[in-house]
């Protein structure tokens, strides 16, 4: 390789000595690329149309755990439920007491609708089940189930896929999609009324006839591979919050 490589030089260096070139200038570098970071620029109070959803919410003052205990050993996996996770994780973890005494799981679904003793939750908050509970048959007991965790003046935020507002609403929502207006009256029929809505999830590319449903779009995407990027150039789907009070 080198024998070759002196070879090349040589003949390149006699051949400019047989016609000498006029030298030109170096070009300029082009400008460096700017850096691009991940970080917010934004700060949190200064984020135009999110609704505050407990603005005077306050906690107790609690000592941390220690945060070099935090971590995951992949070499040491196992098969867990929800709950047995979770009781492993406290169990390994003596400094987090509070959560300890605080955390509990609860069934929700069909004829399952206790979440929580009644009237003693300050926030529900849903996203994107709706339609799930619309395919259940369940939707009116959802809402009724949160009004009766909530507290008087309790909120319930919702966000979920948005249907086109003037076409009809299907009872199963078999697409993903649900209308704003047909999910407001939900909530109206369990006893809320709407303190504001935001439209800081709304995504004007998507045109809601897909072939899929909503989940031929990111995050599930499936299709496949089939026009996977033209799916991913669109994005999430168009999305609606809507903020609900328990009326105090």
């Amino acid at each position: 390789m080198k024998r070759v490589l002196f070879a090349f030089i040589f003949c390149v260096s006699g051949f400019g000595a047989a016609f000498a070139q006029t030298p030109t200038a170096s070009p300029t570098p082009a400008a460096a690329t700017p850096a691009v970071d991940d970080k917010q620029n934004v700060a949190p109070d200064k984020l135009q149309g999110v609704p505050a959803i407990a603005p005077n919410y306050s906690s107790d003052d609690r000592t941390l755990p220690d945060l070099g205990r935090v971590g995951v050993d992949m070499t040491d996996q196992h098969s867990l439920t929800l709950n047995d996770a979770i009781t492993l994780a406290l169990e390994n973890n003596k400094d987090i007491e509070v959560t300890r005494k605080n955390v509990k799981i609860a069934e929700f679904g069909k004829d399952s609708y206790e979440i929580v003793p009644a009237g003693s939750a300050d926030l529900v908050m849903t996203s994107r089940n709706v339609h799930n509970w619309m395919g259940a048959g369940i939707a009116d007991q959802a809402f009724a189930a949160f009004y009766k965790a909530l507290k008087p003046g309790g909120i319930l935020s919702v966000e979920e896929h948005r249907a086109p507002a003037d076409k009809p609403q299907d009872p199963k929502a078999e697409n993903g999609y649900v209308r704003e207006d047909y999910t407001i009256e939900l909530a109206k029929k369990a006893g809320f009324k709407v303190v504001e809505k935001s439209e800081v999830l709304a995504n004007p590319k998507d045109t809601k006839d897909w072939p899929k449903g909503v989940w031929t779009l990111p995050p599930t995407l499936q299709m496949g591979e089939t026009d996977r990027a033209k799916y991913l150039a669109i994005g999430e789907a168009d999305n609606f919050l809507v903020k609900f009070q328990k009326p105090k």
